[in-house]
């Protein structure tokens, strides 16, 4: 390694702990070969939190610890500046600059919108699903229940509304209508799928125009299948119609809206051309995938697998498996 290339290295390693450091996520220029990074939270063996970067093609590991309980589990921002951090009984606002740790209320399943000025919470006290808005310092300014207007009836929902790529939409599963979509403020709110109840997972397109879901059909011994639903029209495209998802799913759309990925403990992982209708792999189902991300050149995918908790790097195409272990029994992958 000649001194250009050396420096070239140590500059990159300090650029992304200076980029851990203040919370924010390195992105690697255009002009730094194969730069792909993905952030997440683990719990090392010695039962502490940690942030870390990961430099996929390079293998470099960057942890930076959390002050928070080793029983919590943590959901950070998209701009990683916060995070929340829980035990179901009690959920917290640490902010990771000041250190700041503010009481939210008793709650979990907590999920952050894209401008990471509001996240939702289910509070387990009153039953209700919470939206709360923050300014930039992390104080809290309001917390409103999130309440669905359909057929005059107020429809109080019960799981964590997911927010549209633009945060303009929120959309979220109930027992009673399947899937809805509304308004930020709850407004506006439609049933997305009027037919369909059983939705156990589902996924905003990166164009927000369309969302992929997963529903079962207990009739049918609960068989699963996997639909598109274009928002416009309410016109659905049929992807799959044998998804074998047992056990939790990961569903998670390419960025260049093409791809569909699919992730689950017993078939491991799966990826749907949606252009030129083929079905890619299962991926070796002996890895049991479970958490998933795309490459932000929709490329490659970066999955966790359940039997032995390490991460794998595969090509879009199926080839090409890579293993990178950890030494955690627990890791979550920050969005």
């Amino acid at each position: 390694m000649n001194v250009s290339q050396t420096l070239t290295r140590f500059v990159l390693i300090l650029a992304v702990l200076i980029g851990v450091l203040v919370g924010v996520t390195l992105v690697i220029g255009q002009n730094v070969p194969d730069g792909w990074t993905v952030t997440y939270v683990i719990r090392d063996a010695d039962n502490t939190w940690n942030v870390r970067t990961l430099l996929v093609d390079r293998r470099l590991h960057v942890p930076i610890p959390l002050d928070i309980p080793s029983n919590a589990v943590p959901h950070l921002s998209p701009d990683h500046r916060f995070v929340l951090h829980g035990t179901g009984i009690e959920l917290r606002l640490l902010n990771r600059q000041t250190g700041d740790d503010v009481l939210v209320g008793n709650g979990f399943a907590t999920i952050w919108s894209p401008d990471n000025a509001r996240f939702a919470y289910f509070n387990n006290v009153n039953g209700q699903t919470r939206i709360v808005t923050i300014d930039e310092s992390g104080t809290i300014i309001s917390e409103t229940p999130v309440l669905f207007d359909i057929d005059t009836t107020d429809t109080l929902t019960t799981g964590s509304p997911i927010w549209s790529p633009n945060g303009e939409h929120l959309a979220i599963v109930t027992p009673e209508f399947g899937l809805l979509m509304a308004n930020q403020d709850s407004s506006g709110a439609q049933v997305v799928t009027p037919t369909i109840r059983n939705v156990q997972t589902f996924a905003w397109a990166p164009d927000g125009e369309q969302i992929a879901f997963i529903w079962s059909d207990f009739m049918l011994g609960g068989q699963s299948f996997l639909r598109v639903v274009n928002l416009e029209d309410n016109t659905m495209m049929f992807v799959s119609e044998d998804v074998n998802t047992r056990l939790t799913v990961t569903l998670e759309w390419s960025p260049d809206g093409r791809y569909l990925a699919v992730a689950t403990p017993t078939t491991g992982l799966i990826i749907y051309d949606l252009v030129d209708d083929a079905e890619i792999g299962p991926v070796d189902n002996n890895m049991q995938a479970t958490t998933l991300r795309w490459s932000p050149d929709s490329e490659r995918l970066i999955f966790q697998s359940f039997a032995d908790n390490d991460y794998y790097v595969v090509d879009r195409d199926g080839d090409n498996l890579r293993h990178y272990p950890l030494t955690s029994d627990l890791a979550v992958f920050m969005r």
